[in-house]
């Protein structure tokens, strides 16, 4: 089979390398002077041609008296040139139109005769004499000599030349023309040969394969082969793997692995059935079944592995009932059934604990607890059934503190006793009934040691005791060390007195006073005053309040004019007004005589107070000094009723001196202030000349020197830079 297959290699090779398809023209170049017979050669010939056509335009010398010229052509075949075809006609030196049909059989036979090209030779015959010739041209002539036909090879197509095993391949016969006959080869397919146009062949082994298709029509027989056309790719491997057991109970499952690889696909299947959606190279099988996966590759190949039947036991039925009522009282049971069955072991739980030597399918239960049984079949299956509480209604009584169990006398301790339906309570300290404390819940307000005893249908419990202390409030109260009431200034110490061991915090208005934590507290100011005091246990008790009041008079100066003005002028000076107000008005802090009414009128230069005298308080208050000046006349070195003042140097920057001449039976005063009038000093002069220097103690700028004699005021402006 091998060698056969290489000689038809060969064969149909060398056949299609001369195979063309469509249609052949070939023209050779115009010749001149064709005498005698000129060889032409049409190349490139295609096997397997129909009928083809020569034609050309030809002329020869020919005149009046003169004989038609004629065309010859020759072809060789088979070694030897063969005269094709003769041609007369009447040129007269003008072209005559050729054509000539060759028969198929010579056309191949030249066309093998040739080696792939058709060879002839030409020339023309006329009668002209020896130096007569055509004027148009270099006769004889023949002008566009051309070769053309059809041929037809064999070929085909193919649906998909790329399959797996199975498969099949449905090929198309497209050869040109009317094809008498046909027949394929397939080289590893099912079937090998066909005579058939459109075959369809199966493979079934992997490998690469050639196709062959021989026709024959009217130009003859062609072959075509297609050598590695076909190609049959081999399945991938499929198989399959339990991760575990393959025999579970229900509700348990085996993950089932497929052999893994670059570009495969997977589909698993459940009885021979696809299972939506499992895709992936491992499937988790819960049901009974044969399963199998579809191991699919990169090409589309497939192939199916063994089955791995998986066996799902059922579980038993685990369902237990009570055969009477499940809340009693103590010494009586209640029996609990399981639902049986062929096969079925009993294992019993209370609380989750196993209830040793119970193995039937009836339990009689005493006991307060959650039962429930573990119900096993014969395939090892196992279920846990439903849970019955079951209460035996033994009373129980317990009482528990919320919250702390030491207060502060007029708070309570709250204590609160199990609940549950159909219980009742009554509360005591210590053996004795608290008369009205029926409820779950009682607040103390003695200390003692307190119980409950707590009643259902079955009988009573009395609680263990609960211990309660109620601690005493300290005593505290606190008294003036003076009186209460005083003027502006004043205090008065408060006192407290009380329980041993105290901690103090004082309050003014209910607000505590920062520091103020010591058993006495110094009062100054108006406000409503107590104390809180701690004892030991923490309990507080706040003392009795006491009021303290500060007396504030008000003592203010409005002046009614100008306060610097000349001799002659004065001012009223008024003072605040109010009840149970008395004034007395003073000049440079000394009285003036008469001066009591609320307003005064100052005439002379001076500091000008009122001090007012509240009677209903007895509180006195000093107001501010207004300062009025009198002025004579402001100039440099001025004489006025022998006072005299001279400044030099003026403006300085850093002293002056000052020189002042007063009568000498009189005194004076000298006052430095700035220009807003605010006394920067002030210095008693005597009678006749006082000298001093100024300006060290001042900053850079503009004063007033203020001289005042026996009611003589003079004033100078001085600069410091």
């Amino acid at each position: 089979m091998k060698l056969f297959t290489s000689i038809l290699v060969l064969l149909f090779a060398a056949l299609s390398g001369l195979a063309q398809t469509g249609t052949y023209t070939q023209t050779v170049p115009n010749m001149q002077s064709v005498y005698q017979a000129t060889p032409i050669v049409f190349t490139n010939t295609p096997g397997n041609a129909a009928s083809g056509t020569i034609t050309c335009n030809w002329l020869g010398c020919q005149d009046v008296g003169i004989g038609n010229p004629s065309m010859n052509i020759q072809i060789f075949l088979n070694g030897n040139y063969q005269t094709l075809v003769q041609q007369s006609g009447v040129s007269m030196c003008g072209f005559v139109p050729f054509t000539y049909i060759i028969s198929s059989s010579t056309l191949n036979s030249a066309i093998q005769s040739g080696g792939g090209s058709v060879m002839m030779r030409v020339y023309v015959q006329d009668a002209c004499p020896s130096g007569m010739g055509c004027s148009c041209c270099n006769d004889p002539y023949i002008n566009g000599l051309t070769l053309s036909y059809n041929y037809s090879v064999a070929s085909f197509t193919v649906n998909d030349s790329t399959i797996c095993p199975g498969e099949s391949i449905q090929f198309s016969n497209t050869t040109g023309g009317t094809v008498l006959s046909k027949k394929w080869y397939f080289t590893g397919g099912t079937p090998a040969t066909a005579t058939n146009n459109n075959p369809t062949v199966a493979y079934n082994t992997p490998g690469v394969y050639p196709v062959s298709l021989v026709t024959t029509n009217a130009s003859g027989t062609d072959s075509t082969i297609k050598n590695s056309y076909i190609t049959v790719y081999a399945p991938p491997t499929a198989s399959s793997t339990a991760a575990g057991n393959t025999t579970f109970c229900q509700g348990g499952n085996v993950v089932l692995n497929a052999n893994t690889g670059a570009g495969l696909g997977y589909q698993w299947q459940k009885n021979n059935v696809n299972i939506a959606g499992a895709t992936s190279s491992n499937y988790t099988a819960i049901a009974n079944g044969t399963y199998r996966v579809v191991v699919t590759s990169s090409v589309g190949c497939t192939n199916i592995s063994t089955g791995i039947p998986v066996t799902v036991n059922p579980k038993p039925v685990a369902t237990i009932s009570a055969g009477s009522v499940t809340t009693f009282c103590p010494g009586d049971s209640v029996v609990l059934s399981a639902s049986p069955g062929s096969g079925y072991t009993f294992v019993w739980k209370k609380n989750s604990s196993t209830i040793a030597g119970v193995t039937g399918n009836t339990y009689a239960a005493k006991a307060t607890a959650s039962y429930k049984v573990i119900v096993t079949n014969g395939f090892g299956c196992s279920k846990t059934s439903n849970i019955i509480p079951v209460i035996v209604n033994t009373p129980v009584a317990t009482a528990t503190i919320q919250g702390a169990a030491s207060v502060c006398n007029g708070n309570g301790v709250t204590l609160k006793a199990n609940t549950g339906a159909g219980l009742s309570y009554q509360w005591k300290i210590g053996s004795t009934n608290i008369t009205g404390a029926t409820d779950s819940i009682y607040t103390a307000y003695t200390s003692g040691s307190y119980k409950v005893k707590v009643t259902n249908s079955c009988g009573f419990r009395t609680s263990t005791p609960q211990t309660v202390t109620i601690h005493p409030l300290p005593t505290i109260a606190i008294s003036a060390n003076g009186p209460i009431a005083f003027c502006t200034g004043g205090s008065v110490l408060l006192s407290s007195t009380g329980d041993v061991g105290l901690t103090y915090v004082w309050t003014k208005n209910g607000t505590a006073i920062a520091g103020a934590t010591s058993s006495n507290y110094t009062a100054g100011a108006t406000g409503v005053y107590a104390v809180i005091a701690t004892n030991g246990f923490g309990c507080t008790s706040t003392s009795n309040a006491i009021t303290v009041t500060v007396n504030n008079t008000q003592a203010n100066i409005t002046a009614n004019g100008p306060t610097t003005f000349c001799v002659g002028d004065s001012v009223v000076l008024s003072a605040n007004t109010g009840a149970n107000l008395t004034y007395q008005w003073t000049q440079n802090n000394i009285t003036i005589n008469g001066a009591t009414s609320a307003t005064h009128s100052a005439k002379t230069a001076g500091a000008y107070r009122v001090n007012i005298t509240n009677t209903a308080t007895g509180c006195v208050k000093t107001s501010a000094a207004v300062q009025v000046t009198v002025n004579c006349r402001l100039g440099d070195g001025a004489q006025l009723e022998g006072v005299e003042m001279e400044i030099s140097p003026n403006p300085f920057y850093n002293q002056t001196e000052v020189n002042i001449f007063l009568p000498e039976t009189e005194s004076g005063s000298l006052q430095i202030t700035s220009v807003d009038g605010k006394v920067i000093t002030s210095e008693m002069l005597k009678g006749g000349k006082n000298t001093m220097l100024l300006g060290q103690e001042l900053e850079s700028g503009v004063y007033l020197v203020r001289l005042t004699c026996g009611g003589v005021e003079k004033v100078k402006r001085i600069v410091k830079y």
